[in-house]
């Protein structure tokens, strides 16, 4: 077993068969050790009325933050509890992607956003070449279809704005207006990728669980959403093949790939390279 020690747990008070304050009594009074009794627990809840903070201080907890998530807020209890200057850099502001909202579109789960974010800025490079090609139109007008539904998704409007803008010119036949603003289009969109990429390099890093390969059920899951083209589905299957750590190379080589791959799209390769290798 790994022992992962974090800077900090953020514990939602209503949750399904334990609140979060029995959670806590239970991690403070009865796992035992200086961690569990000393280890930052920040308290997150819906219910921001009068009188929660005392609750929540009161009973083992270190602060509060209500949802949605205010990211002054967010910066202010990890400046206070974390204390931690890589975690701090990591949560720099980056031109044109609002942090904020995307911690609230993942319900404050920095865990999940950040891997979402690093899917976008991988997978930017191979979108953006495909975007510089303006003579296909169908073509064209898909993958800033792609980077549309991404950029929105990581609650970067902008470029999600000029990438719907630059769509809606393509189904229009309308030439003129995609000469004139794919240039810029595509800068902005890979300065955000790598201004993302920056950021996300400053984060600490965390041991995972090991294993030897990767689970057949996620596979299936992984290759369902690929072929129905469900980027929430194909999100939360990777996501689960990512959280561990490959002791076999092969293993570790198809989980790369994998990754590749669906930076790029290529949600066809992934089926039928399963589909060969599969009894």
């Amino acid at each position: 077993m790994v022992d992962v020690k974090f800077k900090a747990i953020f514990m939602d008070h209503m949750m399904p068969v334990m609140d979060g304050i029995e959670a806590v009594r239970i991690i403070r009074n009865e796992i035992g050790g200086e961690y569990a009794k000393t280890v930052p627990i920040i308290a997150l809840t819906a219910n921001a009325i009068a009188g929660n903070e005392k609750l929540f201080l009161s009973n083992g907890f270190q602060a509060f933050i209500s949802k949605p998530i205010e990211m002054a807020r967010l910066d202010a209890v990890l400046k206070e509890w974390v204390q931690d200057k890589d975690l701090e850099n990591a949560l720099s502001r980056v031109e044109g992607l609002d942090i904020g909202k995307g911690l609230e579109r993942f319900g404050g789960d920095c865990e999940a956003y950040f891997k979402v974010l690093r899917s976008y800025a991988a997978g930017a490079a191979a979108l953006l070449e495909k975007a510089q090609d303006v003579n296909n139109i169908t073509d064209y007008r898909i993958t800033v279809h792609g980077i549309k539904g991404s950029s929105w998704g990581i609650c970067a409007a902008a470029a999600g704005d000029q990438a719907a803008a630059l769509e809606k010119a393509a189904r229009e036949g309308d030439t003129g207006f995609i000469a004139a603003n794919n240039a810029a289009f595509i800068e902005a969109v890979r300065k955000l990728a790598v201004d993302i990429e920056s950021m996300l390099a400053k984060l600490p890093h965390q041991s995972k669980p090991k294993k030897d390969k990767l689970d057949g059920d996620t596979l299936s899951r992984l290759v369902a959403a690929c072929e129905a083209y469900d980027m929430d589905g194909v999100d939360a299957a990777m996501a689960e093949i990512e959280s561990y750590e490959y002791t076999d190379t092969a293993a570790a080589e198809d989980a790369h790939w994998l990754r590749e791959n669906i930076d790029q799209m290529n949600f066809t390769g992934i089926k039928e390279n399963y589909e060969r290798h599969t009894p």
